[in-house]
């Protein structure tokens, strides 16, 4: 990409507003700050933060490269996006809900089917997504009728339980919870330096020691100059020393 391009694209804060009724618009994001997504670390990754008193450990921040930093202005943007990401994971509108659900029993109603048969059958269904997104409703009976949420062909010809219709609608209103949730570790992240050549030397010995030690337990190379290596020469020295004087007791006896 054209590094001019990315420097007036990393400028720029505004996000598009989310529109729900295109749920796959909730994972768009520019590329300044999809690329901060991509090098913020993972949940498991970042640095450890250890107390001062107890010196143990206490969690993880999470890092990012010191100029993948959020500039003020995105940092706003930012948070708006993670507020508007949460306002869309809350109930209803319920009468969206109502409507999007009497389309569903409609759509499947049996021509034997009474208006009372009708309003159960919505009643069980709010009860089972009435606290869900009216947005995740619509995209899962979407979705359903597309043939995208069923492994066999013959239960499209129905109406899904609602207890499936649920696990559906949560797990389409859970894109939202994710995404805020990333974008969130982006303003939570500290900045990362990059190391220098002495840290990078450093980090190399050290993992010298390591697959010395994985290579062959309890005699990792001297060479490294780690105290771990001396310890162990020494502690070799010494046992020769202890078997060679229990040798030549043993000899005395004899």
């Amino acid at each position: 990409m054209n590094q001019a391009l990315t420097t007036q694209d990393r400028s720029l804060a505004a996000l598009p507003a989310v529109d729900l009724r295109e749920p796959a618009s909730l994972l768009l994001l520019p590329t300044w700050l999809a690329e901060q997504v991509k090098w913020v670390s993972d949940l498991g990754a970042g640095r450890t933060t250890i107390d001062p008193v107890t010196r143990t450990i206490t969690g993880r921040v999470a890092t990012i490269p010191a100029s993948m930093m959020p500039t003020g202005p995105q940092r706003r943007a930012i948070m708006q996006r993670i507020e508007d990401l949460h306002a869309a994971t809350r109930p209803g509108p319920l009468p969206k809900t109502l409507v999007y659900l009497g389309h569903l029993v409609d759509e499947h109603r049996s021509a034997q089917a009474g208006s009372d048969t009708v309003a159960v059958k919505i009643e069980a269904y709010e009860d089972a997504v009435g606290d869900l997104p009216a947005w995740a409703i619509r995209e899962a009976i979407r979705r359903w009728r597309r043939g995208e949420c069923s492994a066999d062909s013959r239960d499209l010809d129905f109406a899904p339980k609602p207890a499936r219709l649920r696990r559906m609608v949560q797990s389409i209103a859970a894109t939202a919870t994710g995404q805020a949730m990333r974008l969130q570790r982006v303003l939570d992240a500290e900045p990362e330096e990059p190391l220098t050549e002495a840290q990078m030397e450093a980090n190399a010995v050290r993992m010298a020691a390591v697959l010395a030690e994985l290579r062959e337990p309890g005699a990792k190379e001297t060479a490294a100059g780690t105290d771990a290596g001396v310890r162990a020469a020494a502690q070799r020295d010494l046992a020769s020393l202890e078997a060679k004087a229990k040798a030549a007791a043993s000899e005395e006896v004899s």
